[in-house]
Protein backbone atom coordinates (compact mmCIF):
# COMPACT_ATOMS: atom_id res chain seq x y z
CA UNK A 1 0.00 0.00 0.00
CA UNK A 2 2.77 2.24 0.83
CA UNK A 3 4.96 1.59 -2.35
CA UNK A 4 1.60 2.42 -4.35
CA UNK A 5 1.07 6.04 -2.60
CA UNK A 6 4.93 6.09 -2.97
CA UNK A 7 4.58 5.71 -6.92
CA UNK A 8 1.67 7.39 -7.34
CA UNK A 9 3.37 10.95 -6.06
CA UNK A 10 6.47 10.21 -8.23
CA UNK A 11 3.69 10.60 -10.90
CA UNK A 12 2.12 13.52 -9.72
CA UNK A 13 5.96 15.43 -9.12
CA UNK A 14 6.55 14.04 -12.72
CA UNK A 15 2.88 15.77 -14.30
CA UNK A 16 3.62 18.64 -12.25
CA UNK A 17 6.79 19.28 -13.75
CA UNK A 18 5.50 18.88 -16.86
CA UNK A 19 2.86 21.21 -16.85
CA UNK A 20 5.48 23.60 -15.03
CA UNK A 21 8.23 23.31 -18.35
CA UNK A 22 5.28 23.30 -20.74
CA UNK A 23 3.58 26.59 -19.41
CA UNK A 24 7.16 28.07 -19.26
CA UNK A 25 7.35 27.38 -22.82
CA UNK A 26 4.14 28.21 -24.04
CA UNK A 27 4.93 31.71 -22.18
CA UNK A 28 8.43 31.89 -23.92
CA UNK A 29 6.97 31.28 -27.03
CA UNK A 30 4.31 34.12 -26.80
CA UNK A 31 6.82 36.27 -25.71
CA UNK A 32 8.65 35.65 -28.89
CA UNK A 33 5.79 35.46 -31.41
CA UNK A 34 4.70 39.47 -29.42
CA UNK A 35 8.12 40.16 -30.22
CA UNK A 36 7.98 39.42 -33.87
CA UNK A 37 4.18 40.92 -34.06
CA UNK A 38 5.22 44.34 -32.64
CA UNK A 39 8.99 44.95 -33.11
CA UNK A 40 9.51 43.17 -36.66
CA UNK A 41 13.20 44.85 -37.12
CA UNK A 42 14.48 43.78 -34.11
CA UNK A 43 14.77 40.35 -35.61
CA UNK A 44 16.45 41.65 -38.68
CA UNK A 45 19.51 39.98 -38.14
CA UNK A 46 17.59 37.04 -38.46
CA UNK A 47 16.67 38.23 -41.94
CA UNK A 48 18.45 38.74 -45.34
CA UNK A 49 19.82 41.98 -46.98
CA UNK A 50 18.12 45.10 -47.94
CA UNK A 51 16.77 44.86 -51.92
CA UNK A 52 16.17 48.16 -54.02
CA UNK A 53 12.57 47.27 -55.70
CA UNK A 54 10.90 50.17 -58.06
CA UNK A 55 7.11 50.05 -57.92
CA UNK A 56 5.70 51.50 -61.47
CA UNK A 57 2.36 53.54 -61.17
CA UNK A 58 -0.34 51.17 -61.86
CA UNK A 59 0.88 47.97 -61.10
CA UNK A 60 -1.76 46.03 -59.03
CA UNK A 61 -0.76 43.50 -56.13
CA UNK A 62 -0.09 40.31 -57.95
CA UNK A 63 2.46 42.54 -60.16
CA UNK A 64 4.18 43.91 -56.92
CA UNK A 65 4.73 40.56 -55.20
CA UNK A 66 5.76 39.22 -58.84
CA UNK A 67 8.71 42.32 -59.02
CA UNK A 68 9.77 41.40 -54.85
CA UNK A 69 10.00 37.82 -55.74
CA UNK A 70 11.92 38.34 -58.96
CA UNK A 71 14.39 40.71 -57.17
CA UNK A 72 15.29 37.97 -54.56
CA UNK A 73 13.41 39.44 -51.64
CA UNK A 74 10.86 36.23 -51.41
CA UNK A 75 10.78 33.20 -52.91
CA UNK A 76 7.30 32.64 -53.15
CA UNK A 77 4.96 35.99 -54.68
CA UNK A 78 1.59 33.82 -54.10
CA UNK A 79 2.34 33.96 -50.43
CA UNK A 80 3.41 37.81 -50.01
CA UNK A 81 0.14 38.56 -52.23
CA UNK A 82 -1.34 36.44 -49.79
CA UNK A 83 -0.21 38.45 -47.06
CA UNK A 84 -0.63 41.88 -48.66
CA UNK A 85 -4.14 41.07 -48.11
CA UNK A 86 -4.24 39.92 -45.20
CA UNK A 87 -2.80 43.00 -44.04
CA UNK A 88 -4.82 45.09 -46.37
CA UNK A 89 -2.38 46.46 -48.51
CA UNK A 90 -2.68 45.17 -51.99
CA UNK A 91 -4.31 47.94 -52.50
CA UNK A 92 -3.01 51.23 -51.10
CA UNK A 93 0.75 50.66 -52.21
CA UNK A 94 2.47 53.85 -53.73
CA UNK A 95 4.66 53.76 -56.92
CA UNK A 96 7.77 54.42 -56.05
CA UNK A 97 11.44 52.58 -55.08
CA UNK A 98 11.12 50.60 -51.74
CA UNK A 99 14.22 49.07 -50.09
CA UNK A 100 13.20 45.78 -48.07
CA UNK A 101 14.87 43.57 -46.24
CA UNK A 102 14.21 40.16 -48.15
CA UNK A 103 12.78 37.12 -45.49
CA UNK A 104 9.51 35.51 -45.44
CA UNK A 105 6.29 36.29 -47.51
CA UNK A 106 4.58 37.67 -43.45
CA UNK A 107 7.74 40.07 -42.63
CA UNK A 108 7.96 41.53 -46.08
CA UNK A 109 4.55 42.02 -46.13
CA UNK A 110 5.08 44.02 -42.60
CA UNK A 111 7.60 45.91 -43.96
CA UNK A 112 5.81 46.89 -46.78
CA UNK A 113 2.66 48.35 -45.06
CA UNK A 114 5.19 50.44 -42.68
CA UNK A 115 7.57 51.67 -45.83
CA UNK A 116 7.37 54.73 -47.14
CA UNK A 117 8.54 55.05 -50.74
CA UNK A 118 11.48 57.13 -52.39
CA UNK A 119 9.51 58.76 -54.68
CA UNK A 120 10.95 61.18 -57.88
CA UNK A 121 8.03 63.90 -58.43
CA UNK A 122 8.08 65.45 -62.14
CA UNK A 123 6.48 68.10 -63.25
CA UNK A 124 5.28 68.46 -66.83
CA UNK A 125 4.14 72.21 -67.45
CA UNK A 126 2.93 73.53 -71.00
CA UNK A 127 5.55 74.57 -73.31
CA UNK A 128 8.37 72.12 -71.03
CA UNK A 129 10.90 71.85 -73.86
CA UNK A 130 13.18 68.28 -74.00
CA UNK A 131 16.61 70.39 -72.65
CA UNK A 132 14.36 71.48 -69.69
CA UNK A 133 12.90 67.99 -68.74
CA UNK A 134 16.62 67.09 -68.89
CA UNK A 135 18.05 69.94 -66.76
CA UNK A 136 15.81 70.92 -64.14
CA UNK A 137 13.40 67.66 -63.95
CA UNK A 138 15.53 65.46 -62.11
CA UNK A 139 15.21 62.50 -64.18
CA UNK A 140 17.95 59.89 -63.08
CA UNK A 141 20.51 58.41 -64.88
CA UNK A 142 22.34 60.32 -67.98
CA UNK A 143 20.32 62.91 -70.98
CA UNK A 144 20.41 60.29 -73.60
CA UNK A 145 17.76 58.16 -71.01
CA UNK A 146 14.84 60.38 -71.63
CA UNK A 147 15.61 60.37 -75.52
CA UNK A 148 15.74 56.55 -75.25
CA UNK A 149 12.31 56.85 -73.77
CA UNK A 150 10.86 59.20 -76.04
CA UNK A 151 12.10 57.26 -78.99
CA UNK A 152 11.03 53.90 -78.11
CA UNK A 153 7.56 53.33 -79.38
CA UNK A 154 6.39 50.67 -77.57
CA UNK A 155 6.25 52.79 -74.46
CA UNK A 156 3.24 54.83 -76.30
CA UNK A 157 0.17 53.22 -76.49
CA UNK A 158 -0.62 51.23 -79.31
CA UNK A 159 -3.36 53.99 -80.75
CA UNK A 160 -0.15 56.41 -81.44
CA UNK A 161 2.26 54.08 -81.86
CA UNK A 162 1.95 54.29 -86.02
CA UNK A 163 1.77 57.81 -85.78
CA UNK A 164 4.23 59.12 -83.91
CA UNK A 165 7.22 61.98 -84.96
CA UNK A 166 10.40 61.24 -86.13
CA UNK A 167 12.44 63.03 -83.35
CA UNK A 168 12.22 62.68 -79.60
CA UNK A 169 11.20 66.74 -78.99
CA UNK A 170 8.02 66.22 -81.23
CA UNK A 171 7.09 63.11 -79.50
CA UNK A 172 7.54 64.76 -75.69
CA UNK A 173 4.70 66.86 -76.67
CA UNK A 174 2.57 64.22 -76.35
CA UNK A 175 3.24 63.92 -72.73
CA UNK A 176 0.20 65.41 -70.81
CA UNK A 177 0.80 68.00 -68.46
CA UNK A 178 0.89 67.18 -64.98
CA UNK A 179 3.12 65.93 -62.28
CA UNK A 180 4.17 62.41 -61.94
CA UNK A 181 4.96 60.34 -59.36
CA UNK A 182 7.70 57.78 -60.10
CA UNK A 183 10.21 55.35 -59.14
CA UNK A 184 13.75 57.03 -58.75
CA UNK A 185 16.23 55.29 -61.11
CA UNK A 186 17.11 54.06 -63.97
CA UNK A 187 13.42 53.13 -65.23
CA UNK A 188 12.04 56.93 -64.30
CA UNK A 189 12.34 58.66 -68.01
CA UNK A 190 10.12 55.26 -69.13
CA UNK A 191 7.68 55.53 -66.44
CA UNK A 192 7.38 58.87 -67.39
CA UNK A 193 6.60 58.70 -71.27
CA UNK A 194 4.76 55.77 -70.63
CA UNK A 195 2.36 57.54 -68.13
CA UNK A 196 2.35 60.73 -69.74
CA UNK A 197 1.56 59.69 -72.83
CA UNK A 198 -1.12 57.22 -71.98
CA UNK A 199 -2.57 60.23 -69.79
CA UNK A 200 -2.57 62.74 -73.27
CA UNK A 201 -4.54 59.74 -75.25
CA UNK A 202 -7.09 59.59 -72.46
CA UNK A 203 -7.72 63.64 -72.68
CA UNK A 204 -7.57 63.87 -76.18
CA UNK A 205 -8.13 60.24 -77.74
CA UNK A 206 -11.70 61.32 -78.17
CA UNK A 207 -10.60 64.22 -80.49
CA UNK A 208 -8.48 61.93 -83.03
CA UNK A 209 -9.57 60.96 -85.98
CA UNK A 210 -9.71 57.23 -87.49
CA UNK A 211 -7.47 58.83 -90.67
CA UNK A 212 -5.32 60.98 -88.74
CA UNK A 213 -1.66 61.81 -90.17
CA UNK A 214 1.50 62.05 -88.34
CA UNK A 215 1.31 65.94 -89.31
CA UNK A 216 -2.02 66.22 -88.15
CA UNK A 217 -1.10 64.47 -84.81
CA UNK A 218 2.06 66.93 -84.11
CA UNK A 219 0.38 70.02 -85.03
CA UNK A 220 -2.41 68.70 -82.20
CA UNK A 221 -0.23 67.61 -79.90
CA UNK A 222 1.88 70.44 -79.94
CA UNK A 223 -1.12 73.09 -79.96
CA UNK A 224 -2.42 71.26 -76.69
CA UNK A 225 1.27 71.13 -75.04
CA UNK A 226 1.24 74.83 -74.85
CA UNK A 227 -2.54 76.10 -74.02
Amino acid sequence: MGIAKETDCRHQVKIKRFLLWGSGLFVLLLLVFSLIVSHPNRLDFLRGDIIPVSISPGMNARAVAGEFAAAGVVKNPGRLLYWMQRMQIDRKLSPGLYKIRSGIAWSVAHSLKEATPEVLRVAIIPGLTLADVQKKQGISGSNDALITALNDDSNFPPRLQELLPEKAADRLSLIAPDTYLLPPGEKAAKQLVQSGSKRWLELLGGYLSENLTKKELLNKAILASVV
